[in-house]
């Protein structure tokens, strides 16, 4: 998904000089079907939208699995109903304290098997 990959490299990048996470707007990050950096989209399929709300400073403990980027489903697709997708990207601070983790989950793997490869 290049959304994501995209959403990683921006994540990355702002870590690497800010020593933060970001939200969507602070990295740049323009979802699908969205106008604006930071703004949530929609597309035909999904709803996307980010869950950090502040930048924060990159310690060991914080951020801790925040969800940083989010997809859900806004139609059935195969086997996933409407709304059972949410395919999450988590986002935690590295053990080496200068440097981001992220962790992909879906409810819906068999529409995307390598969707939570994302990240390791």
């Amino acid at each position: 998904m290049k959304m994501t990959a995209t959403y990683i490299k921006l994540q990355d990048a702002f870590a690497s000089e800010a020593n933060k996470v970001g939200t969507w707007r602070s990295i740049g990050y323009v979802a699908p079907g969205a106008t604006a950096a930071g703004s949530s989209g929609n597309t035909t399929n999904f709803s996307y939208s980010g869950g950090i709300t502040a930048d924060a400073d990159i310690t060991t403990s914080s951020p801790s699995n925040a969800t940083g980027w989010l997809a859900d489903n806004l139609v059935a697709l195969n086997d996933c109903t409407i709304g059972s997708g949410d395919w999450t990207i988590s986002v935690s601070a590295a053990t080496n304290g200068n440097s981001l983790t992220y962790n992909a989950t879906t409810q819906c793997g068999e529409l995307t098997p390598s969707f939570t490869k994302i990240g390791k």
